[in-house]
């Protein structure tokens, strides 16, 4: 069964599904939240060089590798965003993690860098929703030992539950496409929002945007999420 623990200062969910003997989540809040969950400096670092580490793909990204050889990802951004890790059990290694940003942090969400603000307002309004319901969702990095073993659906799932506990159900992210990543979204719930894919330099990637509903239920994935949802209350602004 999941912890009921309080969070402090991360909040650690073990679930019960067929990884909960091998794999705990953390939950970090934005500065300000007022959860008492909020990441420090040195959790920080370290969420920051193990995605780096993940997305320098052996020099495929060289802009995430500095030249002293450092992992480096310092993105502006992380003080407004929920940080969600997930660690191996046995000895606290990172294994998988993805950050959040609520609408209100972040001036302009992944999709809109991409397409603008028009187009993803559009697709919002297909929802019955507006910028306000938003999480910019992205970082979703797993460790290579960890691919192929339902990772990226748990951290999927716990995205899903804290988008409707703290009323911000349209996820949105820009996926890459050249080896999949859009078809693994696509599995997980999020639909393109447009046919056209941008060019990323930085990610050496051609980047798609996409939307995920989590008021939509998928089976599965809400199985998962219903088991986070009676942790990420703490979350509620």
């Amino acid at each position: 069964m999941p912890s009921t623990s309080p969070p402090s200062p991360a909040t650690a969910i073990r679930i019960a599904s067929r990884y909960a003997a091998v794999l705990d989540f953390e939950i970090h809040s934005p500065a300000g939240w007022g959860s008492g969950s909020e990441i420090d400096d040195t959790t920080l670092a370290a969420l920051r060089a193990f995605r780096a580490e993940v997305l320098w793909s052996d020099g495929r990204r060289p802009a995430f590798r500095s030249p002293d050889n450092q992992f480096v990802d310092a993105d502006e951004s992380d003080p407004d965003a929920f940080h969600l890790a997930l660690r191996d059990r046995a000895d606290g290694t990172l294994v998988g993690y993805v950050r959040a940003i609520p609408a209100e942090r972040c001036a302009l969400s992944s999709p809109e860098r991409l397409i603008g603000a028009g187009p993803v307002s559009a697709a919002l309004a297909a929802h019955g929703a507006t910028r306000a319901d938003i999480l910019d969702t992205g970082r979703l990095v797993v460790a290579g030992g960890r691919r192929g073993k339902g990772t990226a659906p748990l951290l999927v799932a716990a995205l899903v539950a804290l988008g409707r506990d703290v009323d911000r159900p349209m996820m949105l992210c820009a996926a890459g496409t050249r080896d999949g990543q859009h078809l693994l979204y696509q599995r997980l719930g999020y639909t393109p929002m447009t046919s056209c894919r941008v060019p990323s330099d930085r990610y050496d990637d051609d980047m798609c945007p996409m939307l995920r509903d989590a008021r939509r239920r998928i089976p599965g994935v809400d199985i998962l999420a219903e088991q986070f949802e009676e942790q990420t209350g703490v979350f509620r602004a």
